[in-house]
């Protein structure tokens, strides 16, 4: 997810019962755009911390991926 000049990226599994997250190929958030929304049970999560705000996973949090932006693409960082 991209915000501004920041950018966030979680693994795509919900914390609760580890199913992935998007309601259709690569579609995750609310139709407000503000929740990571997961497409089993509606549980939300923050953007730009991944922390589930609403639903049963609710005290849990998504797994980050270390990523940064560079000339304007988003890279995975690699150890």
């Amino acid at each position: 997810m991209r915000r501004g000049q920041r950018v966030f990226a979680y693994v795509n599994s919900c914390p609760h019962i580890g199913v992935p997250l998007d309601f259709t190929p690569g579609h995750f958030l609310d139709l407000e755009k503000t929740f990571i929304i997961c497409a089993t049970h509606g549980a939300s999560f923050g953007i730009e911390d991944g922390f589930c705000v609403g639903g049963p996973c609710a005290g849990k949090s998504l797994r980050p991926l270390p990523v940064f932006l560079q000339d304007g693409q988003v890279f995975l960082d690699r150890p």
